[in-house]
């Protein structure tokens, strides 16, 4: 039996500490998050995307959050210069 999108996606995400959101209320959302505190080099903290229900199908949703996990890993990480911690 195959391992579906979905479980490849949160797999990927814990290997990659990365935070994984998905909601489906009345559209298709998620976002994918790098750690606290962590910038890519060309500036981003995250990727997110949304679709109306009925626009696209959950695996193709998965598709398009793997490829934005994976466009995130592929580039260096470092540390957020405007980031603070509130404590």
């Amino acid at each position: 039996m195959s391992t579906s999108t979905k479980a490849k996606c949160i797999a990927y995400a814990a290997r990659h500490f990365l935070t994984l959101e998905v909601s489906k209320m009345y559209y298709l959302s998620y976002s994918v998050d790098l750690p606290e505190g962590l910038i890519t080099e060309s500036g981003q903290t995250g990727l997110a995307g949304e679709d109306d229900i009925g626009e696209v199908r959950m695996p193709e949703l998965w598709g398009q959050i793997m490829q934005d996990m994976e466009t995130l890993v592929s580039e260096k990480w470092v540390l957020d210069a405007d980031w603070v911690e509130w404590e």
